[in-house]
């Protein structure tokens, strides 16, 4: 199933193929609200909470290092590598380009982030920035993860989302102008998303320059003890199954 939230705003979108999961695309930055439904809808549950990344290691290696509250999406590491063997900016974006040549990464109206903020970007002819497609691998995976893209004008992004077993879960095709916008994936029962791959689609936009930012899966959070043995007595009374569908 295929979710769109546009917020009254038109989204740039070309046509998309949807494997499996379900996916949305909003157009206002950081606009979860549609990515924690599709997640609890998908866990059958409404208790969770936002998992943001922690840190970055060595310029290649996001850290989430959220609570562990064994349900998983908590403590896991995402390995950022070039395919095209060029480079890519991972880290505060205070660093980028020392935090003064914003015009390579200014697509959007709230385009770039506070300092402090951690930034994926490529695809520019800047030489620290002149990869054309970057990909995300997850150690381990995870069933849900979120992020802004900024700045596609003129530039097409394609994004895919893989199962290491199944393969491909989702591909989604963003057009150019599209400015800005945010996009999750929940993956189906039985499959993780082991890596993304973004990818600056070919042509006379190359060089336009991508940046993504405030990435984020969600966990879910065990209910307590007291609330568990009451759902336990409700089940006695064939009440459980109608609250857990509510």
């Amino acid at each position: 199933m295929r979710y769109f939230k546009t917020s009254g705003v038109m989204l740039g979108l070309l046509a998309g193929t949807t494997m499996a999961g379900s996916v949305n695309i909003a157009a206002t930055l950081s606009d979860n609200s549609q990515f924690i439904t599709n997640f609890q809808s998908a866990q059958a549950t409404t208790n969770t909470v936002i998992n943001k990344i922690d840190g970055v290691s060595s310029g290649s290696q996001m850290n989430f290092a959220g609570t562990d509250y064994g349900t998983g999406n908590a403590i896991f590491n995402v390995d950022v590598a070039s395919t095209d063997g060029l480079n890519y900016f991972l880290g505060d974006v205070a660093n980028l380009y020392g935090g003064s040549n914003s015009n390579w990464f200014d697509g959007g109206g709230a385009s770039r982030p506070t300092d402090g903020t951690f930034v994926l970007a490529f695809g520019n002819t800047q030489t620290d920035t002149n990869s054309n497609e970057v990909v995300m691998n997850f150690n381990p995976g995870v069933t849900a993860f979120a992020f802004n893209y900024d700045d596609l004008e003129p530039a097409t992004l394609t994004v895919t989302f893989r199962d290491s077993v199944t393969g491909i879960l989702n591909v989604e095709n963003i057009a150019a102008n599209s400015a800005q916008g945010f996009i999750s994936f929940v993956a189906a029962a039985g499959e993780t998303i082991d890596s993304i791959t973004l990818t600056q689609d070919s042509g006379t936009s190359y060089n336009d320059g991508f940046s993504f930012y405030d990435f984020q899966t969600i966990q879910v959070v065990p209910l307590p003890a007291p609330v568990l043995a009451g759902l336990g007595m409700l089940g006695g009374l064939g009440v459980a199954r109608r609250l857990r569908r509510s």
